[in-house]
């Protein structure tokens, strides 16, 4: 539970504090939200949990934001980031401390439930992350645009192929196909 707390807390409630508070100034000078989320929100994972349920809701947030403000002349942008392009943060050993001590913290009943192997297992996909080279350049052109551009796309998503790919999946196939590819 801390780890979704402190996820919703900083990343979801963070920024509809944010927006709230600049939102009379935007709608004045008919300015533009860009809010920044993961494709992880639409292609959610059990060890990605917190962060798909916030960028899940970040999308959400946006969309309906989207819908109500479009009458003053305000757009609203969001730009879902794939694990490439934001992958820096594996690399920091408090994320994996993190998770470890999320393993410390279950009850005796959970940890026999899923058994220190699996959580292993999760925790070793988490640093496949660390081997890639990010290529941020997609990332800033989809951000640039989202800034710049007269007529902003309502949604940019500056994803790898295999990203697109399991998002279109879990977006348009049934589930059942879905969690055969991917579990």
């Amino acid at each position: 539970m801390a780890a979704f707390k402190r996820m919703i807390d900083i990343n979801l409630v963070g920024t509809i504090c944010f927006t709230s508070a600049l939102l009379p100034l935007i709608r004045k000078t008919k300015g533009r939200i860009v809010n920044l989320s993961s494709i992880h929100g639409r292609i959610p994972t059990g060890p990605r949990a917190p962060m798909s349920t916030v960028t899940a809701a970040i999308s959400a947030f946006s969309d309906a934001l989207r819908l109500s403000i479009a009458k003053w002349g305000v757009d609203v942008v969001l730009i879902e980031a794939g694990s490439t392009t934001t992958g820096a943060w594996y690399d920091r050993k408090d994320m994996l401390d993190e998770a470890r001590n999320l393993w410390q913290n279950l009850s005796e009943e959970q940890k026999a439930t899923y058994g220190e192997n699996y959580f292993e297992l999760k925790i070793t996909s988490l640093r496949e992350y660390q081997s890639q080279q990010e290529d941020l350049s997609a990332l800033l052109r989809s951000i640039g645009d989202g800034v710049t551009r007269t007529f902003p796309l309502p949604r940019y998503t500056p994803v790898t192929r295999k990203e697109k790919i399991q998002a279109f999946v879990a977006e348009y196939l049934p589930y059942s196909v879905y969690n055969i590819i991917y579990n």
